[in-house]
């Protein structure tokens, strides 16, 4: 069995998926937001493409503009660090369906994909995979408890881990 049938509901546990959290990309062309006062009120705020500043880095950050969009999210950290840690590690997860090509799906379905990890569907929540190429960093303190719908089990768990290990510590291969 993939999915847990009743996970524990007062922490979070790798493998959790959240609904509709926030994910942000940057742009491709990097929006700063130079700041009027020095309080982060963005209604005194100023728009600058990085190009237009001499060093918009000079004193070490700069408030930025990235494009979000709200998707379930498979949370990556370990238990124990989601508990201790500041940031915690998320994936996107995408509809399966969104790949237009069926063998490539077949192999999505069968792990062949080293960089995205299927997830099978349950109950409302369709076919799936997450990206781990895509991987953001998140304060712990914007995860609810109440977010979660779903959460794998320790199998499914220990399919993440192995995932997880490949994809970080494939071989050199020599040449």
């Amino acid at each position: 069995m993939f999915y847990e049938q009743y996970p524990d509901v007062t922490m979070f546990f790798q493998g959790d998926i959240l609904r509709n959290f926030p994910v942000s990309i940057l742009s491709e062309k990097l929006k700063i937001v130079r700041l009027k006062k020095k309080y982060e009120d963005f209604s005194v705020a100023h728009i600058y493409e990085e190009s237009k500043l001499n060093d918009a880095f000079a004193n070490g950050s700069e408030s930025i503009l990235a494009k979000a969009f709200l998707m379930n999210v498979m949370i990556l950290s370990q238990t124990c660090d989601i508990e201790h840690r500041e940031f915690v590690s998320i994936a996107p997860i995408f509809p399966l369906s969104n790949v237009e090509n069926i063998s490539t799906q077949n192999a999505i379905r069968k792990r062949k994909v080293f960089y995205r990890f299927y997830l099978p569907s349950e109950g409302d929540f369709e076919e799936s995979f997450l990206d781990i190429t895509t991987i953001n960093s998140v304060s712990r303190s914007t995860l609810r408890l109440e977010d979660r719908f779903l959460s794998i089990s320790h199998y499914g768990r220990s399919n993440l881990a192995h995932f997880v290990y490949n994809y970080f510590n494939r071989p050199f291969i020599l040449v």
